[in-house]
């Protein structure tokens, strides 16, 4: 049991259970991945602060199983995370699909030198690291998706995300209530809302196409 967990709690068995009820599945090896990356974080953050929920129940749900519930959505190929903070949706995405190649990018150096470490101490072999600006930071090659979360409005989402994605490329991007303000003249290809397992807020999956 991990420090400041509640007697009785069991993080495997939670994410277990949230997995299923998200109908998804990941491997054994996978899920112990999971775990360990919370627990690297949760070690960070007693010193650097890099994410407000912190609460062991609450971290599963937040950080774990809201960032997995956009996979359904996600196109196929190489991933760059914008603003990934402590790689949130992107590390654990990178995980959860260990052959997809996936870029974190933060202007941060703490939550870079954190991500780092995870991709490390993790054998995450196809995670890349950069400590940029979004605004200017680009890829060596267009990529097929660019997710976000809590980031910023949905207009400056696309905005940000336009330059580095190829023609068909899909911005995918985690929010809260929708519709969303000032977001009626994006170009929004649909709109998923999602149930997360230990979240009562509202959730949704946006995916949109700034190309078009």
């Amino acid at each position: 049991m991990s420090k400041g967990q509640p007697a009785g709690y069991n993080r495997a068995e939670e994410l277990r259970r949230g997995l299923a009820a998200l109908g998804q599945e990941l491997p054994e090896l996978a899920q112990e991945r999971l775990l360990t990356y919370l627990d690297l974080l949760a070690r960070w953050n007693r010193v650097h602060n890099l994410t407000a929920v912190r609460d062991p129940e609450a971290m599963v749900a937040y950080h774990l199983l809201d960032s997995l519930a956009g996979r359904p959505w996600l196109p196929e190929g190489p991933l760059v995370d914008l603003g990934t903070g402590a790689g949130l949706p992107g590390l654990v995405l990178a995980i959860a699909e260990p052959d997809r190649p996936v870029t974190l990018v933060d202007s941060a150096a703490k939550r870079t030198r954190f991500l780092h470490q995870v991709v490390g101490a993790l054998g995450l072999e196809r995670v890349e690291v950069f400590q940029a600006r979004m605004e200017a930071w680009r890829p060596a090659e267009p990529v097929e998706v660019v997710t976000a979360r809590a980031l910023t409005s949905m207009p400056e989402l696309v905005e940000l995300a336009a330059p580095l994605l190829t023609p068909t490329g899909r911005l995918v991007a985690w929010k809260g209530v929708w519709p969303e303000a000032g977001a009626e003249g994006v170009a929004v290809e649909a709109v998923h809302p999602v149930t997360v397992p230990g979240i009562d807020g509202a959730r949704h999956i946006v995916v949109a196409r700034p190309g078009v």
